[in-house]
């Protein structure tokens, strides 16, 4: 009987924290999460999940080997080997270190942003890839940041940088090392 009182006790917990979570990371879509150890603290309203964490959503899902947020600044980071998909924006993400949530400071019901750090690795269908140091970007756009050591092979265009942004159809690089254009080479040394 004690063994079923802490399955018991474990769901109560994860449910509870489901329930939060849900405030953390979406306020308007439905969010789970499941991990081997899932703790939520009421009086400093943090949480921490360890082991085997997946964040599953309709517009994404993220794995990795731990989590911690907090209900009160609305954030929630996720560690280790994370690796998620994105099946609505066609994308991949890997070899992250960290990816971290954070809310729109204008509107707390809109996803805000996310943050990975690491060496990391996002495939966008079969002709986009970027790899770079840190990468922060809306989620539902292609708007994005990478700064460090990036590599971006997108459809036609080939930029080493340290840093590359996109927004919408805008595309700009700095500290270029190398730029190709399909059917076109450029190099800079800087």
């Amino acid at each position: 009987m004690p063994h079923k009182h802490k399955i018991l006790k474990q769901s109560f917990v994860s449910l509870i924290f489901l329930l939060l979570l849900t405030g953390i990371v979406s306020a308007a879509t439905e969010t789970s999460m499941s991990a081997d150890n899932i703790n939520y603290n009421v009086n400093t309203k943090k949480v921490t999940a360890i082991g085997n964490v997946v964040i599953n959503r309709k517009d994404f899902t993220l794995w990795g080997d731990r989590g911690e947020g907090s209900t009160e600044n609305q954030e929630f980071i996720i560690k280790g080997k994370v690796r998620g998909t994105f099946p609505s924006e066609k994308a991949e993400l890997s070899h992250a270190d960290s990816v971290k949530w954070l809310r729109s400071a204008e509107n707390v019901k809109t996803d805000g942003s996310a943050e990975a750090v690491g060496s990391v690795l996002i495939k966008r269908g079969q002709n986009e890839k970027l790899i770079a140091d840190y990468v922060r970007w809306k989620p539902g756009s292609i708007d994005y940041t990478a700064r460090g050591n990036v590599n971006a092979d997108l459809k036609d265009h080939l930029l080493l940088a340290d840093e590359v942004g996109r927004a919408g159809e805008s595309f700009w690089g700095s500290n270029v090392k190398r730029y190709e254009k399909q059917g076109e080479k450029s190099r800079n040394k800087s």
